[in-house]
């Protein structure tokens, strides 16, 4: 089939030829979102004025964001930090987190 019986082909299916995509640009396209980090559908990277930290991965299962290296998850729609079954807070002024008391 010559491109000119495959653009007609697909013009008569209704599918436009232009949309098609340079697999070089693909390839530039696919570089340049992976360098962004890891993005999960239905991953919320802010909530309620809460950005998500650097280094926290979104894990779809708990619906928190989570830091293997601290070993602690971040809730965004909170602000909050749980770890060793206890959650805590940033503290700016002390340059530390801190335990929230209910």
């Amino acid at each position: 089939m010559t491109k000119w019986e495959s653009d007609t082909a697909e013009q008569e299916r209704d599918i436009d030829p232009s949309s098609y995509v340079d697999k070089a640009d693909l390839v530039r396209k696919v570089e340049e979102v992976a360098a962004s980090g890891p993005v999960v559908a239905g991953a919320p990277t802010q909530v309620g004025g809460h950005p998500v930290p650097p280094g926290f991965a979104y894990e779809p299962s708990s619906g928190y964001y989570y830091n293997s290296e601290s070993q602690m998850s971040f809730d965004p729609v909170s602000g909050g930090y749980f770890c060793n079954n206890r959650w805590y807070a940033w503290d700016a002024n002390l340059n530390q987190f801190v335990e929230w008391r209910s």
